[in-house]
């Protein structure tokens, strides 16, 4: 997915290990321990044509259907 490689190429972590599915996860995990979550999606001009797959993949995890989930 362009996203995915998008995301890991701003958030590196240094065993370059993927950091977009490490995010995910963690946000899927916290959710399901009702801990409150706030996700921040950045919108710039490199990449302003994914929107659609930010949508996308927030509702392939249902992420807007649970109250612990924050995003702006």
């Amino acid at each position: 997915r362009w996203l995915e490689k998008t995301n890991n190429l701003r958030r590196l972590l240094k065993n370059n290990d993927n950091s977009f599915n490490k995010i995910i996860n963690g946000i899927r995990i916290a959710a399901k321990a009702n801990i409150n979550v706030s996700v921040r999606v950045n919108i710039d001009k490199t990449n302003v044509n994914e929107i659609d797959e930010i949508i996308k993949i927030i509702k392939s995890y249902n992420l807007l259907d649970n109250n612990n989930i924050h995003l702006y």
